[in-house]
């Protein structure tokens, strides 16, 4: 349930910048915008690892793609998870 409203809300925010210009400072602000999200998992004790990671789609200039890896506090396995905001 906790990765579900994760990756909802990863979406959300990515949405914000899908029409700005895809150059490596707006990534960059994303990139950061979602990792300040997800540090609040940390924080709060949810998550005990967490990585945000976008580029653009080579093939679409208008698609970013968002990779999200998150370890929950107590488990051995790390979950990740490919996003594609269109």
């Amino acid at each position: 349930m906790t990765t579900n409203i994760i990756v909802k809300e990863l979406e959300r925010l990515g949405r914000e910048y899908l029409f700005e210009y895809n150059d490596a400072i707006t990534l960059a602000n994303l990139r950061k915008s979602l990792n300040s999200y997800v540090q609040d998992y940390i924080v709060n004790n949810t998550l005990s690892y967490a990585s945000v990671n976008v580029e653009k789609d080579p093939t679409s200039p208008e698609t970013l793609n968002i990779q999200l890896n998150v370890k929950f506090v107590g488990t051995i396995e790390v979950i990740k998870i490919d996003l594609t905001v269109e």
